[in-house]
Parts: structure tokens; sequence; C-alpha cells
């Protein structure tokens, strides 16, 4: 018995907003897509935070979050192991 199902489908199914949007998108020509991104652009322009992040996430990909974990007399932890216990 294999520990995980062949094809797992959990992440497909919140993919259904992503098909309807990309649907809507091809029956007008990406004409709203430009729309939305032009008013994106606007916002950038105008300094608005949430526009800025969107913008260089979507051209510079987004900064690497680094985490440090410290072990209880304040050592920094090097090695983490996952075990999987099968019942």
């Amino acid at each position: 018995m294999a520990l995980f199902e062949e094809g797992n489908q959990a992440a497909a199914k919140g993919r259904k907003v992503e098909k309807m949007l990309e649907r809507i998108l091809l029956q007008d020509d990406d004409k709203r897509l430009r729309q939305g991104l032009e008013t994106v652009m606007d916002k950038f322009a105008e300094g608005e935070r949430w526009a800025v992040e969107f913008v260089t996430d979507r051209l510079d990909g987004k900064a690497v979050q680094k985490i440090e974990g410290t072990g209880d007399s304040g050592e920094l932890i090097s090695k983490v192991i996952v075990e999987f216990i099968n019942k």
C-alpha cells in the first residue's frame, strides 16, 4: 500500500476560479485583463502599497523569507527531522 495516493488531486479543487477567469479572459481577447492591469499600474504610480507589492512580486519574484529557530539553550537549529508514522 502506497503512503500517498497516486495522482493526488487535492490542489486541483482550488483551481475552479483560475479556470473560470481564463475562460472569461479568452472570451474578450484579454481586454478586461488589460483594463485591470492598467488600473493596477495607475495605483502603482499613485504609490498604493498593495499595487507596488503586486508589481514588484510579479517582476522580481517574492522576497525569500528567512526563518531561524533556536533550541532550549539558545543554539540555532541546524537540522529538522520529520518522521511519518503509519498506523
